[in-house]
């Protein structure tokens, strides 16, 4: 063999031995990226099958197993003297951190006990057929949580009790503990359905600004965006202390009913990206003791049904009889459109009986005394019109 017929040969050796060694590495990395899916895929399950409402034995179960066990205790998880399960974890240099993680323990199950959860690899989705809700809220938010806290991302964790029945170990909290609070600048809570929300507003209040939502979607990269349609989580409790209180989609779907899901792939990404992320950093911006700032466009309580503002809000900014009666129709116009939008896509004729059975009854303004919804959609004699008394018999 030649000196060139050598070379040849050793360069076909040593680029076999990094295409083996690429391709090893490749198989490797593949092979523990599934092993990481399914592993996550386990933890999630075993969240879902537990169905615990607030004050049952379940959810005390619970507690005991994943927050008050041998490993959490030792370091340093603990009960207040409302059963809210707390760990603080300090930043690398050992100051303390400046974020509140938040998640709460109870489900709206109606009964305590186990249930039977499948994931579709098709789909992606968690779901069960046992005839109740998933429970994605809030066990996807207490697995983010769990998951942050094994890899030691600073901030004091709180798994609260109660949130399903009027957020009753928040409440305790921000009555009991405010000093604690005030040591915090963000509180950061992961109980909204959907894959998109950075809650600005709860229950029409504002409780972040829109900076710091702009700000911490630009750190998560996942085309997250401020929603100021959120109705309550605990971080509620917190805006009059902290700063900045929000609540993060956490990839739950049609809340609280039998046709609930959970994507797997998004909380996967969304734990990985708070867990990369420097919270310690987020920019805060709205003073906690400012005067309240309501949004009077409605929030989306469960069901993807909206509701007009908070009693509070309305009460607040003087919300009158016209306001309400505004609302309403502003909600009905919009019902119809969308009615409209979905018959043309899907090429049918939509008849004037189909819109109107979309109408509230009062939706269409007073009745004169000889006339009906009907007659008064289609005239504009209105001159008999009793709107003293149909203004009466709205809705505070």
């Amino acid at each position: 063999m030649g000196l060139t017929d050598r070379l040849k040969y050793q360069v076909m050796s040593i680029t076999t031995m990094i295409l083996q060694s690429v391709v090893k590495g490749e198989l490797a990395n593949y092979c523990k990226s599934k092993y990481s899916v399914r592993l996550e895929k386990s933890k999630l399950r075993r969240l879902f099958t537990s169905m615990r409402p607030a004050y049952t034995q379940a959810e005390e179960f619970f507690v005991q197993k994943y927050l008050m066990c041998d490993e959490m205790v030792a370091k340093g998880m603990y009960l207040d003297g409302y059963g809210n399960a707390l760990i603080k974890v300090n930043n690398p240099d050992g100051t303390e951190s400046k974020t509140l993680w938040s998640c709460h323990t109870d489900s709206v199950h109606r009964k305590a006990g186990i249930q039977t959860v499948h994931y579709n690899p098709l789909d992606d989705k968690f779901s069960t057929t046992d005839g109740s809700c998933l429970g994605g809220d809030d066990n996807s938010g207490t697995y983010v949580l769990l998951e942050m806290l094994r890899a030691e991302v600073p901030g004091l964790y709180i798994f609260h009790r109660a949130e399903e029945v009027g957020g009753c170990g928040s409440s305790w909290i921000a009555k009991n503990s405010a000093d604690m609070l005030a040591n915090y600048d963000r509180a950061i809570a992961f109980d909204r359905k959907d894959v998109s929300s950075i809650i600005t507003h709860q229950g029409s209040k504002r409780g972040c600004s829109e900076k710091f939502s702009k700000d911490l979607a630009e750190k998560l990269g996942m085309n997250h965006r401020s929603d100021s349609t959120g109705s309550f989580t605990d971080t509620a409790n917190y805006d009059h202390i902290i700063s900045e209180c929000t609540n993060i989609s956490v990839g739950y779907f049609s809340a609280h009913s039998a046709r609930e899901t959970q994507l797997l792939d998004y909380i996967i990404k969304l734990k990985d990206a708070f867990i990369r992320i420097d919270c310690e950093a987020l920019v805060t911006d709205r003073d906690a003791n400012a005067p309240v700032e309501y949004n009077m466009g409605g929030y989306y309580g469960y069901g993807g049904v909206k509701v007009k503002p908070h009693k509070a809000a309305r009460e607040a900014t003087g919300w009158s009889k016209q306001d309400d009666l505004k609302w309403k129709q502003d909600k009905t116009a919009k019902a119809i459109e969308s009615k409209i939008t979905d018959d043309r896509i899907g090429g049918k004729e939509i008849t004037r009986d189909e819109l109107y059975a979309l109408l509230d009854p009062d939706d269409l303004g007073p009745k004169t005394k000889l006339s009906n919804k009907e007659d008064l959609a289609t005239t504009d004699d209105l001159d008999g019109a009793d709107f003293e008394e149909f203004f009466n018999r709205l809705e505070d």
